[in-house]
């Protein structure tokens, strides 16, 4: 009897070592699972790489509009506020009286001519006709016809930007290359949009 009691006891015993166990074990999962109401662990936020910052436009001359024209279509555009870039090809400057930058090709071939009054040559911080020189330029202005070509009449240095070095074909260059320069005749331009006469363009 008392062999049979003592078995009793150890199989209980062990029952509830075991049962004890598998609670135990089932309590720790259920700790290692999050709660519902717990959000879950995020991660860490990577860095971006640094995105490249865009290179700068070039400078606009003041009076510009969007759309730059080349200057050997200026020509289609007369009667137009607007931008007209090209090289400078040949420039001169008549003692006393205006300065005359041409485009694309040499006096009397040239496509256009960008004219700078005498009155305005001290707002430049070099004679225009040394500071444009072999040079690729923009001009903003309201594009007139003189003389079947189109022109335009800068009243400040800021219309004019330098965009770069000219091609070597269009840097024929000739400041007062004529001792007998005409003067400056003050002649009605053709301008059919009723333009303000200008100085004839000159070599």
């Amino acid at each position: 009897m008392i062999d049979n009691h003592s078995t009793r006891i150890g199989l209980a015993s062990v029952t509830l070592t075991c049962f004890a166990v598998i609670l135990l074990q089932g309590c720790q999962k259920q700790a290692e699972q999050p709660s519902p109401t717990q959000a879950p662990p995020t991660k860490a936020a990577t860095a971006s790489p640094a995105q490249p910052t865009p290179a700068a436009p070039p400078p606009v001359p003041t009076g510009a509009v969007s759309n730059n024209i080349p200057s050997t279509q200026a020509q289609q555009h007369i009667g137009e506020t607007n931008t007209v870039c090209g090289p400078i090809a040949s420039t001169r400057y008549l003692q006393g009286g205006p300065t005359f930058l041409n485009l694309d090709r040499p006096y009397p071939n040239h496509t256009m001519t960008i004219l700078v009054q005498a009155a305005n040559r001290p707002k430049f911080p070099t004679p225009p006709e040394l500071m444009y020189s072999q040079k690729v330029v923009c001009v903003a202005g309201p594009i007139i016809n003189y003389h079947g070509k189109p022109e335009i009449v800068v009243q400040d240095p800021s219309q004019i930007v330098i965009m770069g070095d000219a091609p070597p074909l269009a840097s024929a260059t000739a400041t007062n290359a004529n001792p007998q320069a005409a003067p400056a005749a003050s002649g009605t331009t053709s301008d059919t949009n009723s333009k303000p006469p200008t100085t004839p363009s000159m070599p």
